[in-house]
């Protein structure tokens, strides 16, 4: 009989069945063609045989009780044959004699027709395509390794590195040409040779070393460069990556090196060192000094100091290699958020300006730096380094200070005198005048109503001198002050000018820094006069506003917008108000163009004093 066969569903071996009674055979293909196998039918032991020297890559299940002769007999045809098919007894009885027999011939298992035969057959079958499977898997394996070997002999003996296979003791067990070309001997006098024959003396006892410790597993491999030495006595230096192959017992069985010849990069970083030697004995010799950061993915990776720096922050620039937080920890505490912002601003690849912040030396001394920041941008204008420059002005600060203070002084002198001696004089004249103007209006109305436009001019002359002496007097330091004295800023300038000035602060904003109070109000007075001076504007905003701790004062003007100053300057009302942000640790940022008027943005972090 030929057997039913259909197209198979699954991947794997067709099962020929081997079964004498006809109805068992079809219904046993149905079952696996059901399954997805591909089948074929054999009604004896004869066609059983035929038909598996035909089918290479069958499965068989094979009926023990054939009608010409035993499932044994069947197996033995075929292996005389060489033809090892893989297959599964099945009996009809259940004969521990002949599963033994017939699993020593090789089959993959054994099945009883008895109850459940028909329900477990799928299940076998499966199980034995698995292995089957399994075993192709290994066979394609062991054909991938050989691949794997010959592809390994041409890499070892192609390889544009030297490599190297070492015995425990550092006798050379083979070796490639670009090793041998490197060290400068053959093949056949380094079989002969141990690996402390071609190392400098000076760098055995450095291998020796990592050696030991790859033999007791504490590293799995080590990268070291020697100097190595060539037969005609020069001297090459290498690099050699080194791991260990163990045995079955877990022994050091032989080294794999892998040696590169870097004798070049070698002289052209010790041309390097001597120039960065140079350049350390030029910018010792700076009270000032320089630092620069690596940069990758816009996040900075190691900070390198010039030695210099122990002079200006009391660190050595070991300490700040070993600490890279320590550039931001010795910032005054007060100055970490505009000294954060300049990072940020060049490692996005801007060009910061210049900042003035304090630091804490070491010895807990504060000290005033000025920080200038450069970014380096490589072809995709992406930062790769920064290099900055720190510069001690804390003599500066102190001088600038002490004009400030004497100026600040000479204001509260002018406008107390304005206040008590000119004012008092003025309400004198005034009173004066309006006496005379009651005398005159009955002898000569003419007269009186001159004095009357005199009395007024007194008047308007005292309000005057009342405004600037509160313009030049310390403000006080009650919680509202600065809000009181803005809003008489924005009223006055709106008075003396004939400008609309408004100023805006939607809640209490107070300020617990008392000296900031007044470095704010002259912030925003020399903002006004500067808007009204060269702006012309027809409006100008005053705001005030406070976030948790941060403080930001805004000066906005629809003016021509301030002509530029020389390049590289700024006009002094301008640096005035720079040093007076600075003073309080805040930072001023203004912006200006022409005909979009003119933005003078004061921000300082102020925190609430603890209360005793």
């Amino acid at each position: 009989m030929s057997g039913i066969s259909e197209n198979s569903i699954n991947s794997g071996p067709a099962i020929i069945v081997v079964e004498d009674d006809e109805g068992l055979n079809h219904l046993i293909q149905k079952i696996l063609q059901k399954e997805g196998y591909q089948t074929h039918g054999a009604l004896s032991g004869t066609d059983a045989v035929k038909m598996s020297i035909n089918s290479n890559g069958s499965l068989m299940l094979l009926d023990y009780e054939l009608k010409d002769m035993t499932g044994k007999e069947v197996i033995e045809s075929l292996s005389k044959n060489n033809n090892n098919v893989p297959f599964i007894i099945v009996t009809g009885q259940g004969n521990e004699m002949i599963a033994v027999e017939m699993m020593k011939l090789g089959a993959m298992d054994y099945l009883v027709k008895g109850e459940g035969f028909i329900e477990i057959l799928p299940h076998v079958i499966k199980r034995a395509v698995q292995e089957l499977a399994s075993k192709t898997t290994i066979k394609e394996a062991e054909e991938e390794l050989r691949e794997s070997e010959e592809r390994f002999r041409s890499t070892f003996d192609h390889a544009a590195v030297g490599i190297d296979h070492l015995m425990p003791e550092g006798r050379f067990l083979r070796v490639n040409q670009r090793f041998c070309d490197i060290i400068g001997y053959t093949r056949e006098e380094l079989m002969s040779l141990n690996v402390d024959d071609i190392t400098h003396p000076d760098y055995r006892d450095l291998s020796s070393e990592n050696i030991g410790l790859l033999i007791e597993g504490k590293i799995q491999n080590f990268t070291i460069e020697n100097i190595y030495m060539r037969k005609d006595g020069s001297e090459v230096w290498g690099k050699a990556t080194v791991s260990l192959v163990r045995d079955a017992s877990g022994g050091p069985k032989y080294f794999i090196g892998v040696l590169e010849d870097i004798t070049k990069r070698k002289k052209a970083e010790e041309a390097l060192q001597r120039s960065e030697e140079r350049f350390k004995r030029m910018t010792g010799a700076i009270t000032d000094y320089t630092y620069t950061v690596c940069v990758e993915e816009g996040k900075a990776l190691e900070t390198s100091h010039s030695e210099t720096c122990i002079a200006v922050t009391g660190y050595t620039s070991r300490e700040f290699a070993l600490d890279p937080y320590l550039w931001i920890e010795m910032v005054f505490e007060e100055d970490r958020d505009i000294v954060r912002h300049q990072a940020e601003q060049v490692l996005s690849g801007q060009f910061p300006h210049s900042l003035e912040h304090r630091i804490v030396r070491k010895d807990g001394v504060i000290r005033w730096v000025e920080s200038t920041v450069v970014p380096n941008i490589d072809s995709n204008e992406c930062p790769v380094s920064y290099d900055g420059m720190i510069r001690d002005i804390t003599e500066r600060k102190r001088l600038e200070k002490g004009l400030l203070e004497i100026e600040e002084r000479e204001q509260r002198r002018i406008g107390q005198d304005l206040h008590d001696d000119l004012g008092q004089l003025l309400t004198g004249i005034a009173f004066k005048t309006q006496v005379l103007q009651r005398k005159l209006e009955k002898n000569s109305p003419v007269s009186a109503d001159n004095i009357a436009e005199i009395t007024q001019l007194v008047n308007q002359a005292k309000d005057q001198a009342r405004l600037l002496s509160r313009g030049l007097l310390s403000l006080e330091t009650e919680e509202e002050s600065l809000m009181t004295a803005l809003k008489d800023l924005a009223q006055n300038t709106e008075r003396i000018y004939g400008i609309s000035c408004v100023f805006s602060c939607e809640r209490v904003v107070p300020i617990y820094n008392n000296a900031a109070v007044t470095h704010l109000y002259r912030i925003a007075q020399e903002a006004v006069t500067n808007a009204v001076k060269h702006g012309k504007p027809a409006r100008i905003d005053i705001s005030l506003s406070r976030e948790k701790d941060k403080v930001e004062l805004m000066i906005k003007d629809n003016g021509t917008g301030k002509p530029s100053q020389a390049a590289g300057t700024d006009g002094m009302g301008i640096q005035i108000m720079n040093y007076r942000a600075n003073m309080i640790g805040g930072s001023l940022d203004r912006q200006s163009g022409t005909n979009t008027g003119t933005q003078v943005k004061c921000s300082f972090s102020d925190k609430a004093k603890e209360k005793a």
